[in-house]
C-alpha cells in the first residue's frame, strides 16, 4: 500500500518495528532499576534520585513515542493523505527533548566520575560539562524551533543546528572516553585495593 509514493511499509511499518524494539529495551530498564533498588538500596539518596528521574523521564519517552504510533495508526487509520501531510506532533518533538534531557543526566555523571578520578581536575571536568550543557541547549533550541515546522519534512530547515547538536554529543563522548581511559589508568599502581575503588567512584 503507497500513497503518492510513500510506502506504509517504509513509514508506519518503520514507525511500528521501532516502537516495538523500545517497548524492549524499556523492559530492560525497568528489570535494571528493580535489580538496582533491591541490591542497592544503601546508597546515597542523590544515586537513587538519579535513578528514579531516569526512569520518570523514559516512562514518559515511552509514552510520548506510543502517543506517536497511536496518532498516524488509530487516529488517521486508513488516511493516507496524513502521511503526505505528515503534521509535527508535540509527542515526537518532546520525545528528542527528553532523550537530550536524560543523555545530559548520563554525561554529567560521568563527567562527575572525571572529576574525582582526576584528583578534582576543573579543567577537564569543566570542558566536559560545558560541552554537556552546550549540547542540551541546541537540544533544547531545536525543540522550540520544530514547533514552528509546518510538517516533519521541513525538519532539514534545521539541519545545521542539529549538526551542532550531535557534534557536541560526539565530542563530548570522545573526551569522557579519553579522560576515564588515561586517569583510571593511572589509578593502576597496585597500591589501591578492589575494596577501596568503589569508593573512589563514589561522587
Amino acid at each position: 500500500m503507497s500513497s503518492a509514493g510513500l510506502s506504509v511499509d517504509k513509514t508506519l511499518g518503520a514507525l511500528f518495528v521501532g516502537f516495538s524494539a523500545a517497548c524492549c529495551v524499556y523492559g530492560v530498564l525497568v528489570s535494571q532499576v528493580f535489580s538496582y533498588f533491591r541490591r542497592y538500596f544503601q546508597d546515597r539518596w542523590h544515586l537513587k534520585l538519579t535513578v528514579v528521574a531516569i526512569f520518570l523521564l523514559e516512562t514518559a519517552d515511552q509514552v510520548f513515542i506510543g502517543h506517536l504510533v497511536y496518532h498516524y495508526t488509530i487516529s488517521n487509520y486508513a488516511k493516507p493523505q496524513s502521511l503526505q501531510i505528515a503534521s509535527v506532533t508535540w509527542s515526537l518533538i518532546l520525545q528528542l527533548t527528553i532523550g537530550a534531557i536524560v543523555g545530559t543526566i548520563v554525561k554529567a555523571s560521568f563527567g562527575l566520575r572525571v572529576w574525582r578520578f582526576s584528583g578534582r581536575n576543573y579543567w577537564i571536568a569543566g570542558v566536559i560539562m560545558l560541552l554537556t550543557f552546550g549540547q542540551l541547549g541546541t537540544a533544547i533550541a531545536f525543540t522550540v524551533k520544530a514547533f514552528e515546522l509546518p510538517s516533519i519534512y521541513a525538519v532539514y530547515n534545521l539541519k545545521g543546528l542539529g549538526t551542532v547538536s550531535l557534534a557536541l554529543g560526539v565530542a563530548t563522548d570522545v573526551i569522557t572516553a579519553a579522560a576515564l581511559c588515561f586517569f583510571l589508568n593511572r589509578l593502576r599502581t597496585g597500591l589501591v585495593s578492589f575494596a577501596t575503588f568503589p569508593e573512589l567512584a563514589k561522587p
